[in-house]
């Protein structure tokens, strides 16, 4: 029975150094750039860069498929909140702009974020539905 313990506790020190500091360097957040990859569970359209990103201050920012968007994120440990979006008027294919309109939607919608294991985030409605699916880019303002 004692050599459970001890196996234990070698066990926790067996660990390789480069994944502890992986794990510490990064923590859970929505902060950074994202690339949206879904959007209410129907896709996006392949080679349109619908883009977010969230600074430490809460300032957003972003490319809707067609036209530039900002406003700010409130962030209060796993529960996120939009303001409305100021985006430019740019028009573009019906496709592109239906896609952006049911990003804005969506995100308009959205009061709670998760990180998966796979480093994607996923941002929730009220009634626990993820919204938007998103792949980390780079840190905020590293592109």
């Amino acid at each position: 029975m004692r050599a459970i313990p001890l196996l234990l506790a070698l066990a926790a020190f067996a660990l390789p150094a480069p994944f502890a500091a992986t794990a510490a360097a990064r923590p859970a957040s929505p902060q950074g750039r994202w690339l949206v990859e879904d959007i209410r569970h129907r896709g996006v359209i392949d080679n349109l860069q619908t883009t977010l990103e969230i600074d430490a201050a809460g300032k957003v920012s972003g490319l809707g498929g067609c036209n530039g968007y900002g406003g700010a994120a409130r962030i209060k440990g796993n529960r996120i909140a939009f303001t409305p979006m100021a985006a430019t008027r740019m028009a573009c294919l019906p496709a592109v702009m239906d896609q952006e309109d049911k990003f804005h939607k969506a995100l308009a919608r959205v009061v709670r974020w998760r990180i998966l294991p796979t480093g994607q985030l996923l941002l929730f409605d009220r009634s626990g539905r993820a919204v938007l699916k998103l792949a980390r880019l780079g840190a905020p303002g590293s592109q």
